[in-house]
């Protein structure tokens, strides 16, 4: 009997129960089993569990110290002694995951919930490594488990309206956090998230009035002016907008979402020189920007006669609009190398000087080959510092393939139509509430439909359906060139956009091809829009030849449909 007790009280040891095997021992002793081998048990369990503790002690006090990778170890180590013990592996997941080395933190993680299935907090963490690799609905699954294990897990709920907030289910977001705010009427942070949902349903007043509740509780929170500021600009609040971000860097200096957008909304003000400063903190947020290129050679600041590599970065509407800049750069280079998306060669190589060398693969050109780095969309802040530097270019900069577009008119024009219309209706950007720039099919075509109008399709992805939807319930029919890939063949899609009278838009690449060809543009744009375009009842900043057309309200196209219906 004594050989049993002794066998399950060191086995319990060996797994890391260490009041198990202490209970146990004293059941052990009461029962009559005594003896040196039970006092080297007792002992052992004291010695064990107390150097078990000192370890996970110190993996705590080394997160203080951003010491990981030596978390990490110890609690390897913790994990092969004791295997069954689940607070190991939530040590390693957190040190994984401070290391943004996520897949090992998940798998650490699902470790510990299986130990530990009523572990809310695990869940809770789970689901945020999820959002960050953009795993929404995994995430939504794992905050979710947290609340059931946990209905008054309040950072939980703030952590699912965000991950719902980012999936786009804009109200299932709202109906938590109006959840979450009657458990915690003054978690400020539920309410900011909140006024981010009002705000994404276009709720913008509501959105502030969410916003105040936040800084009422938590009056030195920069973040919460950010987002105020985010929202004035959508309401085209200007002054409020740029007080608001000041603020906001006033509390955090170091905040370069706020100088970024700070920098957008000046440059709407058209105060050049700062706003393009603040564009600069672009590479300090998430926005996706692409990789700042990683090179010794530092980067140009407007010295002559130098070898210059100019990177890409962005969209191919954004190469297109700062590929403006390039002659001037390459007036005062001894060599200019340009890196940009290889649809776009062809056109550069016709429309700019010849002897600069272009490359589509960042990593094809040698960093012995230059003098001097510069991203594409710093050029703006060097050569556009007034509203007059602008007309350098603004009638157009790229030149199209001429015979190919007279070919295209003339065989556009054999059905008897006197005015070819090129339009555009969707834009594929990622960005949030980009789909706001999109437009009906059917709604466009109508407003531009006449007898004498041949409508032309610019827009880019398979529309096949949409076209043959709008010949059938309406009858208008918008010709396909299908020899061109709007997507792929740009020079061929510029060659189209001048083979047409007038182009009608929204905002995607196809209007900036247009507007630096020197097409004439008619760009229909949300309530609230990039600077780009100037301010309402103002000509476009960046191309004379587009026309802006603004919402008078937010997201209600009808006032824009009703003046091209002129055209």
């Amino acid at each position: 009997i004594a050989q049993f007790w002794h066998s399950y009280i060191d086995a319990l040891i060996k797994l890391g129960r260490f009041n198990d095997a202490k209970a146990l021992l004293t059941q052990a002793k009461a029962k009559g089993a005594t003896g040196k081998p039970f006092a080297v048990l007792s002992k052992s369990i004291g010695l064990l569990e107390k150097a078990y503790k000192a370890k996970v002690q110190r993996c705590k006090k080394l997160f203080n110290d951003g010491s990981f990778q030596k978390i990490i170890t110890i609690s390897e180590s913790l994990i092969r002694s004791y295997p069954n013990l689940f607070e190991p592996y939530i040590l390693c997941a957190s040190a994984y995951h401070a290391l943004d080395n996520n897949d090992c933190a998940l798998d650490n993680y699902k470790q510990a919930i299986k130990l530990k299935p009523d572990f809310a907090e695990a869940f809770n963490s789970m689901g945020t490594i999820l959002a960050s690799k953009s795993d929404f609905d995994g995430a939504v699954d794992s905050y979710r488990q947290a609340i059931k294990i946990n209905p008054d897990y309040a950072e939980a709920y703030d952590n699912l309206g965000i991950a719902l907030l980012d999936k786009g289910a804009f109200g299932a977001a709202l109906s938590n956090y109006k959840t979450l705010l009657k458990l915690r009427p003054y978690y400020a942070e539920a309410h900011n998230n909140m006024g981010n949902t009002l705000r994404a349903l276009g709720y913008f007043n509501e959105a502030l009035q969410s916003y105040k509740k936040a800084i009422k509780i938590k009056p030195s929170d920069a973040l919460v002016y950010n987002n105020m500021g985010i929202t004035f600009s959508h309401q085209c609040e200007r002054r409020l907008a740029i007080d608001s971000f000041k603020r906001a860097i006033a509390i955090r200096p170091d905040f370069p979402l706020a100088e970024y957008n700070l920098g957008d909304e000046l440059l709407k003000d058209q105060n050049f020189v700062s706003g393009f400063q603040g564009l600069e903190y672009r590479w300090k947020t998430r926005d996706n920007l692409g990789t700042y290129l990683v090179t010794s050679k530092p980067a140009w600041a407007g010295e002559f006669g130098q070898t210059v590599f100019v990177w890409g970065e962005q969209g191919i509407g954004d190469e297109i609009m700062f590929s403006s800049l390039i002659p001037e750069l390459h007036s005062m280079c001894s060599k200019l190398i340009v890196q940009c998306d290889e649809r776009l060669i062809p056109l550069y190589q016709r429309s700019f000087p010849e002897d600069i060398i272009y490359k589509s693969i960042r990593g094809d050109v040698a960093e012995d080959s230059y003098d001097f780095h510069i991203p594409i969309g710093s050029l703006a802040g060097k050569f556009r510092t007034s509203l007059e530097s602008f007309s350098k270019t603004s009638r157009g900069y790229l030149v199209p393939d001429k015979t190919k577009t007279s070919q295209l008119r003339q065989n556009l024009l054999e059905g008897g139509a006197k005015t070819l219309i090129g339009i555009s209706w969707n834009t594929a950007s990622p960005l949030r509430h980009a789909n706001n720039r999109n437009i009906a099919l059917a709604d466009l075509a109508q407003a531009l439909s006449s007898p004498e109008v041949q409508l032309v399709c610019l827009q880019y992805g398979d529309v096949s359906h949409e076209i043959d939807t709008l010949k059938k319930e309406f009858g208008i029919d918008v010709l396909r060139v299908s020899e061109i890939d709007k997507r792929n063949d740009i020079d061929g899609l510029a060659s189209l956009i001048m083979a047409c009278d007038k182009i009608v838009s929204t905002t995607n690449a196809t209007v900036h091809l247009a507007g630096a060809l020197g097409a004439d543009v008619k760009v229909l744009l949300p309530f609230s829009a990039r600077w780009i375009w100037g301010t309402k009842g103002s000509q476009s900043t960046w191309y004379d030849t587009v026309t802006p057309y603004w919402q008078d309200v937010e997201g209600d196209w009808r006032n824009i449909l009703n003046s091209v219906k002129l055209l």
